[in-house]
């Protein structure tokens, strides 16, 4: 079959050759492209991660929600709260059952650690 313009016939998957794209149009000119949702991981650690505004003692903080986290977590478990003890015992028993398996757990280095780090750095240093 002749592909002249004469012979040419258009339909399914042959397109009228004067609406062709030409050689080297790009598909998508208008360059939009999909948004790309965060995921789950990114969600939490954004939340985690943003500044909230505390009092402690008279004094306006800024500190992650993940630091205040910890915190209240190791005063309410330094003040005999069992279910404080009972979350901390269970991500201990998480890491222990890892390291039973020979599976190592090691925290990336990332806003995140960093985070915990620096909260319970401040927490050793204000008891």
């Amino acid at each position: 079959m002749s592909t002249s313009s004469k012979d040419y016939e258009v339909g399914y998957q042959r397109p009228p050759k004067h609406s062709r794209w030409k050689k080297g149009q790009c598909g998508n000119p208008d360059r939009k492209y999909p948004i790309r949702r965060p995921s789950v991981l990114e969600f939490i650690d954004k939340l985690l991660l943003r500044p909230i505004e505390v009092v402690e003692k008279g004094e306006t903080k800024r500190v992650t929600a993940l630091a205040i986290i910890v915190r209240q977590l190791w005063r309410q478990e330094c003040a005999g709260s069992r279910q404080a003890l009972a979350v901390r015992l269970k991500y201990e028993a998480i890491i222990q059952e890892a390291a039973e398996r020979g599976v190592e757990v090691e925290l990336a280095e990332n806003d995140y650690t960093r985070a915990l780090a620096a909260a319970l750095q401040e927490d050793t240093d204000h008891e």
